[in-house]
């Protein structure tokens, strides 16, 4: 998915920071909160609380796998934090603006 940055014009798929959408932070929170589910454990004398800790964790590790596929928010030209869809009003405006190509559809595989 093409995303434009407002501050240098790039388009093109954006990068993730540090931990955000890192497939190996996403993986050790599933992992983590996998493991936690499978035992028994009590936190602050609740089960539930537990549960609900360890379900969190998963979200949050699915979450971070699904952002590293998707593509970060970051410019990775100018490290600009907010990259806009290309699809969205305000990025097709600044292209208009700005008078440079919108990006082309990517071509379909071709299947024989």
């Amino acid at each position: 998915m093409s995303k434009l940055c407002p501050k240098c014009f790039y388009i093109g798929r954006g990068k993730n920071g540090p931990l955000n959408g890192s497939f190996v932070v996403g993986g050790v929170f599933v992992a983590i909160g996998t493991y936690g589910l499978t035992n028994h454990e009590l936190l602050f004398g609740s089960y539930a609380l537990w549960v609900a800790t360890n379900a969190i964790l998963i979200v949050l590790g699915i979450i971070r796998i699904v952002e590293h596929f998707i593509g970060g928010k970051l410019c990775p030209k100018c490290g600009f934090k907010l990259m806009l869809k290309v699809e969205t009003l305000e990025a097709i405006n600044l292209i208009k603006e700005h008078d440079f190509e919108e990006p082309k559809a990517e071509p379909e595989p071709h299947q024989n």
